[in-house]
């Protein structure tokens, strides 16, 4: 059984007050307005445990920069930046624990890192998938930033929903 939620890498005691990083898979469902997103993300939720859907989050600001201002930022610039772009509103992200957790790693930053730490903060505050495989990030904004999100996220996978 492969785990999906990992410690991240960090010596000693400060390692044990890390939260997890999301390891496994991330797929963007991309939308148009009342095309049924909210009805898919339910049925899903629903149907397969292994999924965590996101309620809508935008991350388009955070895609719109690059790794190397990532790691030259300060984490409460980082998510500061989510924050005016309501990237983490919607998922009850504590901004705290992400910039404790993103200062323990500043020098190895990256857009795909911080998605994933945020994932992984979401993530624990769900009852039902302890360990997700996928995770569904929910906003139709981001087929406008796909180029971006693929440069970040490589195997990222997209699902568009066209009614």
């Amino acid at each position: 059984m492969n785990l999906t939620l990992k410690k991240c890498p960090k010596s000693g005691e400060e390692a044990n007050n890390i939260p997890f990083i999301f390891q496994g898979e991330i797929a963007f469902l991309v939308y148009d307005q009342r095309s049924g997103s909210t009805m898919l993300g339910r049925d899903i939720h629903e149907t397969m445990p292994e999924v965590i859907v996101t309620p809508e989050v935008r991350l388009s600001r955070l895609f719109s920069t690059n790794d190397s201002w990532l790691r030259s930022s300060k984490p409460k610039q980082i998510t500061r930046l989510l924050q005016n772009g309501r990237g983490l509103s919607n998922l009850a992200v504590d901004y705290l624990s992400l910039a404790q957790q993103l200062a323990a790693i500043q020098d190895t930053l990256t857009r795909e890192i911080v998605v994933r730490h945020v994932l992984g903060l979401y993530a624990m505050q769900q009852t039902r998938a302890i360990n997700p495989r996928v995770f569904l990030i929910k906003c139709g904004a981001h087929i406008t930033a796909w180029r971006e999100v693929v440069s970040a996220i490589p195997r990222v996978r997209f699902i568009f929903l066209y009614r």
